[in-house]
């Protein structure tokens, strides 16, 4: 089996799973697909770069890393374009949170690895799976959030922007400005003015792209025949959500049901008094 093969059933089991437990959510709720995404971001974020291979030359490839993380954002893009706003903020602070929390479980059990080569006079490998670089992870987690919400809200705006462009360039281009800005992001972040700056922002940037191409092909499917979406954005633009709508959903729900509340009072209150001030009886 090839390098290429790996990557090809990689790219398929991933989709797969979040395809599958997606569709069933009617029976099985999201759950399933939280936690699947939650572990995949997960690994991703911490050992996704332990894997790669040389293409071009100097190029090397992290396919762990790009296909992960790259399937996490064609999820997270899944859940807001059917389930709305709601379920993307779910799913947003809920990977964020796993995230940080399995960190410091990771952190711990490495801890008592230490305590234990000490008191058994044991050697602890150096590259034990519970030994985070925190560095990688705070910058890898902050892009990610950061790239969520970027993501929805630039999905949005084209949306909007532009009613008539076909469902898959809109895809297609909102998953690619948004993974080539994370692979600068990333290399600005750990790699400048280093001499593996240059080959990895190229890498990522390659790898990245060819992510986006495959992961908005294989959602516009998944939208046309078997969610049965028009072929253009207009089922999501008549929506009226706003671009900011996932950072602001909360407060605008709140502030409807305030108004609602309010409403309901002076209409009450304007039907006693029209009661009140009925003279006569009547029927």
């Amino acid at each position: 089996m090839t390098i290429y093969t790996t990557i090809i059933v990689e790219f398929l089991l991933i989709s797969i799973c979040i395809l599958l437990l997606f569709r069933l959510r009617s029976k099985i709720g999201l759950a399933p697909l939280y936690i699947l995404l939650g572990s995949i971001q997960y690994l991703q974020a911490n050992l996704g770069s332990s894997v790669s291979f040389n293409v071009f030359g100097d190029l090397y490839i992290y396919p762990g890393s790009i296909i992960l993380f790259s399937g996490v954002l064609f999820a997270v893009l899944l859940i807001y374009i059917k389930e709305g706003v709601a379920s993307a903020r779910a799913l947003i602070f809920g990977i964020i949170i796993s995230n940080v929390i399995m960190t410091l479980m990771f952190e711990i059990t490495y801890i008592q690895q230490i305590i234990n080569s000490e008191i058994n006079n044991i050697p602890i490998h150096l590259d034990s799976v519970f030994n985070i670089n925190f560095k990688y992870f705070l910058s890898g987690t902050a892009l990610l959030f950061l790239d969520f919400f970027l993501l929805v809200i630039l999905y949005q705006y084209i949306i909007s922007r532009f009613k008539k462009l076909p469902i898959f360039l809109t895809i297609f281009t909102a998953l690619l400005i948004i993974l080539i800005f994370d692979a600068i992001a990333f290399n600005v972040t750990l790699f400048y003015g280093t001499p593996l700056f240059k080959t990895s922002l190229i890498s990522h940037i390659l790898g990245k792209s060819i992510s986006a191409l495959v992961f908005s092909t294989i959602l516009f499917l998944y939208l046309k025949y078997l969610e049965k979406e028009p072929a253009k954005t207009a089922f999501i633009a008549n929506q009226n959500r706003d671009i900011f709508s996932l950072l602001t959903y909360r407060k605008k729900y709140k502030d409807l049901t305030v108004e609602k509340e309010k409403i309901e009072k002076k209409l009450t209150s304007q039907l006693e008094s029209t009661l009140d001030n009925i003279s006569d009886g009547f029927v």
